[in-house]
């Protein structure tokens, strides 16, 4: 593993990826970690649970939130299904049980995609195998990593799609018009902003700068997306992505978007059914929006300020 310092912002990220590609490859997650055996999940509808699908926005490490939400929402682990959106560390004050949660979860139908502050943490943990000490105050936790949670976190795909619900969920975002296998890996993780071209092409952006706008407004679908990452916009509801970071450790919110199971929501949805004919027939997907999946979204408050800034 070389030490290089994790910055997710352009320029740091830029100078790291060309030094991270030059000593070893392009086969490297943003943060200089190896990729995951799946970088795109895929849950088919055999492996949905006959409940509800409950996506969570970024925990950061507020464990006691998290279980506050999953009450909120009467969340039944028999038969409901879960997926975070990433950065389940950082900045809260319980990153390692959010993982070991999250861990022990994906032994049933739970899922998470990861954020870059999870490829963050995975990458000191690295750096913490050769003595090296986290750069940041927030990772000072990473040492508290059992083996599991390591190994659990080296699986997080970057992207995941639920069928049926015609669905992805990622944690950064999407550059619109840019299929989803030939998307950046960084986008994926950390996009919070596009640049539109004249050509009607986007430029992906960590950052804002002069001229650009959220990508979500600029999503036009088929799928639906969820994503996080955004605490500073904090709920963002576009008509074809939804972003779900509310700012817990920021004293903010926990916010989760809840649907109903799929099965009774295909046979009250026309829009739904036309995907499933899609996915039997590959006829032309219909763009979703946050009503024809006849979502609820849900928020708890946070329980303290644990940091000052995202």
């Amino acid at each position: 593993m070389v030490t290089i310092g994790c910055d997710y912002g352009p320029k740091g990220h830029q100078h790291q990826q060309q030094q991270l590609q030059r000593l070893h490859g392009p086969n490297l997650s943003p943060a200089g970690n190896p990729l995951p055996p799946v970088i795109h999940r895929v849950i088919q509808q055999h492996e949905l649970g006959p409940g509800r699908l409950v996506v969570v926005g970024d925990v950061h490490g507020c464990l006691v939130e998290l279980f506050q939400l999953l009450d909120a929402v009467k969340f039944d682990y028999a038969k409901d299904n879960l997926i975070l959106v990433g950065d389940m560390c950082n900045k809260g004050p319980r990153s390692q049980e959010v993982i070991a949660v999250a861990r022990l979860l994906n032994e049933g139908r739970a899922w998470a995609v990861r954020g870059n502050n999870d490829d963050l943490a995975l990458a000191t943990w690295w750096n913490l195998q050769q003595g090296i000490a986290p750069p940041l105050p927030k990772l000072s936790w990473v040492g508290q990593l059992l083996p599991e949670d390591v190994q659990f976190m080296m699986g997080l795909p970057f992207s995941v799609t639920v069928e049926g619900y015609n669905l992805i969920v990622v944690h950064g975002g999407l550059v619109p018009g840019v299929p989803l296998q030939q998307q950046q890996l960084v986008h994926l993780a950390a996009l919070r902003d596009v640049l539109p071209q004249p050509d009607g092409s986007f430029i992906g952006l960590e950052r804002a700068q002069e001229g650009s706008l959220p990508w979500a407004g600029f999503w036009q679908g088929p799928q639906h997306i969820i994503f996080g990452h955004d605490s500073v916009r904090r709920l963002q509801t576009t008509p074809h992505a939804t972003g779900i970071d509310t700012g817990c450790p920021l004293g903010g919110q926990l916010t989760a978007v809840v649907l109903p199971p799929l099965r009774e929501l295909q046979q009250r949805s026309r829009k739904l059914s036309a995907a499933q004919q899609h996915h039997n027939h590959q006829q032309q997907l219909l763009p979703l929006t946050l009503h024809d999946l006849e979502a609820v979204l849900v928020s708890i408050p946070s329980g303290s300020t644990y940091v000052a800034d995202g």
